[in-house]
């Protein structure tokens, strides 16, 4: 029956009070009031389901980040069998160096330095185009999610328009119980008449009672108990957010100590090209030297042996040079490779932060959800403590003001209704406040979805501007690793020609011998001069390979720091899986809690149809 009929049967004056009484007993308010609560918590069900959806997509997005991880391991460690047959290829060059190799040698030689040059510039276009790759897969699971975010906000914005309805619906039959309740207390006017059997009605409201004080107090302790819960969760996320301001501190000191060894590297490209130049002059000297050699032909077969030893020492210089070289671009190799793997890390880093993040704060919600349910709980019990005390105290009041008088009894019930009225005045403000309650905190939601978005915002453009700076150095390594291949060319071009100038100019001093004992004094002071500038460069190099070894330990140390973050990850993880084992186990107190209020809402249904019966067996 729909309300109006049951008013209209109320109101009409033909009808009997036992057949008035039976219609309220018939269409009872809270069988409904159970059902709309009943699809409210169908729409929380489907809400957790979405839930559930999101986190089993952010999983997949794991998934292919680490075959990814997999992929980029694979061709490093291609690139690392070619560096070490590389350094094969330059052990034998070391152990041909007594020996002067053929032309035919040579073109061989270089031959196989052209192919392993090529294949290492095949992978570096494989790894681009791997890069790409994941970067498109990257755009589109960020397009999908995207997606699943603007469908389940329309979802929840479905629910919340249903809600909205259905609090209206609520709303209307609070309205309309309002109504009727005010028409039975007219009619109860003439029914409570009998006194015995209140006093075992006020033993088991008292009993009531107390039970529901229990059930206050075990509200109030969990309630605490989720708040002290939601504290830890924050401060969770304020440590984590700590840790990301160090790992971002300490990535910024390794790329100035990149920085910083790049500029070594040009300082020791310059030295190279002074000592070259140094060469230069003193081969020039040795051909003014041979000129006034050729115009005194003494000791020519001292000479000729001390012309060999210069050209010995020319090659092994030539040698030198390019082993240093080789070495320079094989520390640039190893400086691009250590700066794409900070890269990865970064990346990888800000997204386990971002589901983090996201994680803690739809924890954060489900908890405030459940203190909302809690509080709810606590003011329903609150409320019906309040109506039955009051109902005892009017009990109370007309048995003593029945034996008086019944014109005290009139007033007595005139002062009762309007302290219903004022308390449905109060509990109408009430639903007031909690309203706003509500606008409030999901105005607080959006302001908070807002803030994230604007930090999503801000680290992609640091990431444009990282991955700009680092396109600018490879461009500024690659136009320097171009420079010094030409240089070193063209070096050895101007060798080779000095190389066949002293060929046909020594077979000239083989005539002029003879005049070459007057300056046999001066060549050997020059010889000395020589030989410590010799020694000189050896002591460079040397100082060469410790640096080396240098920035051998320095990536040890950085391999090292990159394990530690590793196992700090893991532990990331453990204590995200704790704070999901414990949010299970409060759900399963909450359903505990439900199904007790339950049991407390029946128990109190059937005291109220006892004593409906005890009253219509008094009428």
């Amino acid at each position: 029956m729909d309300f109006k009929d049951i008013i209209g049967q109320l109101t009409n004056e033909n009808i009997s009070l036992h057949n008035k009484i039976e219609v309220i007993q018939k269409n009872s308010f809270d069988e409904r009031l159970v059902l709309l609560e009943e699809e409210i918590r169908a729409k929380d069900l489907k809400i957790k389901k979405l839930y559930e959806d999101l986190i089993n997509k952010l999983q997949e997005l794991k998934k292919v980040t680490q075959q990814n991880s997999i992929l980029k391991k694979e061709e490093e460690c291609q690139i690392a069998d070619f560096t070490v047959r590389i350094k094969e290829k330059e052990k034998e060059i070391e152990s041909l160096k007594n020996f002067i190799p053929h032309e035919e040698e040579i073109i061989i030689s270089e031959k196989e330095i052209n192919n392993l040059k090529n294949t290492i510039k095949q992978l570096e276009i494989n790894l681009e185009e791997q890069k790409n790759i994941q970067k498109n897969n990257i755009q589109n699971l960020q397009k999908e999610r995207d997606e699943i975010i603007e469908k389940n906000k329309k979802s929840i914005e479905d629910l919340e328009s249903n809600i909205k309805e259905k609090e209206s619906q609520i709303n209307e039959l609070i309205l309309e119980k309002n109504d009727l309740n005010n028409k039975i207390k007219e009619f109860n006017e003439k029914l409570f008449i009998e006194e015995n059997e209140k006093k075992d009605i006020e033993i088991k409201n008292k009993l009531l009672i107390e039970e529901l004080n229990t059930l206050k107090k075990i509200n109030e302790e969990k309630t605490i108990q989720l708040t002290n819960q939601i504290n830890e969760l924050k401060n969770n996320i304020e440590t984590k957010t700590k840790e990301i301001a160090e790992l971002k501190t300490e990535n910024e000191q390794k790329e100035k100590e990149i920085a910083e060894l790049q500029n070594e590297n040009e300082q020791k490209i310059k030295e190279i090209k002074e000592l070259n130049e140094q060469k230069e002059k003193e081969i020039k000297e040795l051909k003014t030297e041979i000129t006034k050699q050729q115009q005194e032909s003494q000791e020519k077969e001292r000479l000729e042996m001390k012309l060999k030893g210069q050209e010995k020492t020319i090659k092994e210089l030539e040698e030198k040079n390019k082993n240093i070289n080789e070495t320079n671009l094989l520390e640039r190799e190893t400086l691009q490779n250590e700066i794409k793997v900070k890269d990865q890390i970064i990346i990888s880093s800000k997204d386990e932060i971002e589901n983090l993040k996201k994680i803690y704060q739809n924890q954060i919600q489900e908890l405030e959800n459940q203190i909302k349910i809690l509080k709810d709980n606590n003011e329903k019990i609150t409320n019906q403590n309040n109506e039955i005390q009051y109902k005892l105290k009017v009990e109370i009041e007309i048995n003593q003001k029945i034996e008086k008088e019944k014109v005290e009894l009139q007033n007595n019930y005139l002062s009762q209704i309007e302290e219903i009225k004022n308390e449905l005045i109060d509990k109408t403000n009430q639903i007031n406040l909690l309203q706003k309650d509500h606008l409030e905190e999901k105005e607080k939601f959006q302001n908070d979805l807002q803030i994230v978005e604007e930090k999503i915002q801000i680290e992609s453009e640091e990431k444009e501007k990282i991955t700009k700076e680092r396109d600018e150095l490879q461009k500024r390594m690659n136009e320097l690793q171009q420079n010094n291949l030409e240089e070193i060319n063209q070096q050895n071009e101007e060798l080779k020609i000095t190389n066949n100038k002293y060929q046909n100019e020594n077979e000239k001093l083989k005539e002029e011998i003879t005049k070459l004992k007057e300056e046999k004094q001066k060549q050997e002071i020059s010889l000395k001069e020589k030989t410590k500038q010799i020694d000189e460069i050896k002591q460079e190099i040397n100082e060469i390979k410790q640096e080396e070894e240098k920035t051998k330990q320095k990536l040890e140390e950085k391999e090292n720091i990159i394990k530690q973050k590793e196992k700090e990850r893991e532990e990331i993880n453990n204590t995200n899986q704790e704070l999901k084992e414990e949010n299970e186990k409060l759900k399963k107190e909450e359903e505990n809690n439900k199904k007790e209020e339950e049991k407390n809402v029946i128990e109190i249904t059937k005291w109220k149809k006892k004593y409906e019966e005890q009253s219509l067996s008094k009428t």
